[in-house]
């Protein structure tokens, strides 16, 4: 995987595989692992698999850090859960919700009702 940013997000929107997608998860770069949970999502959203994935992304606090405003790639994740259509994602997406940080819930509830 090529180390630069802009190539690495080409990569992923040309069609990365599952596993790639996930390694890129934790990539250090938040525009990169922003277009990793997009895309995993888009490409993989039938597959059970991710409702586990999302939840593993939404509670990692790299991922709570803001990236545009007060806004976070949790947030983005929160509402890529809320509108998949798999057995246990709004389960997730309300346990997930019940726990999170009361500083942060009405950012929250802005971005699931306006982003």
């Amino acid at each position: 995987m090529k180390t630069d940013v802009l190539e690495t997000i080409e990569q992923i929107k040309a069609g990365l595989p599952r596993e790639a997608l996930i390694a890129l998860l934790s990539d250090k770069n938040q525009s990169v692992r922003g277009c990793a949970i997009q895309s995993l999502v888009e490409r993989f959203g039938n597959d059970a698999a991710v409702v586990h994935d999302l939840q593993k992304f939404i509670e990692n606090p790299e991922n709570r850090k803001p990236a545009m405003g007060t806004i976070s790639l949790s947030h983005l994740a929160m509402r890529l859960l809320a509108d998949l259509q798999l057995p246990n994602a709004q389960t997730v997406f309300e346990s997930l919700k019940g726990a999170w940080p009361e500083a942060d819930l009405a950012d929250l509830q802005w971005f699931l009702s306006h982003g």
